[in-house]
């Protein structure tokens, strides 16, 4: 019998350079990658934060985000 697939998970991170929140955001994208959940991070672009997440081989979008999601980051959303 085979277990059934994992639940794919998405994390989406609109905030800033440096945080409390951000930083729970890398730790745990990276857990759960690390766990063999397949993780995708979407990011504001962020070379640093960028960098650590594909040190870890965690799947990266970079996104613009705004006060409201535009129409693109929504279809960019849809379809990841």
């Amino acid at each position: 019998m085979t277990s059934p697939p994992l639940p794919r998970i998405a994390h989406i991170m609109a905030g800033a350079a440096r945080g409390g929140a951000e930083l729970f955001f890398e730790r745990l994208s990276v857990a759960q990658h690390r766990q063999g959940y397949p993780v995708r991070a979407f990011i504001r672009p962020d070379a640093a934060r960028a960098a650590r997440l594909e040190a870890e081989h965690v799947a990266l979008s970079q996104l613009r985000f705004h006060r409201h999601l535009t129409y693109l980051t929504r279809q960019h959303l849809k379809k990841s």
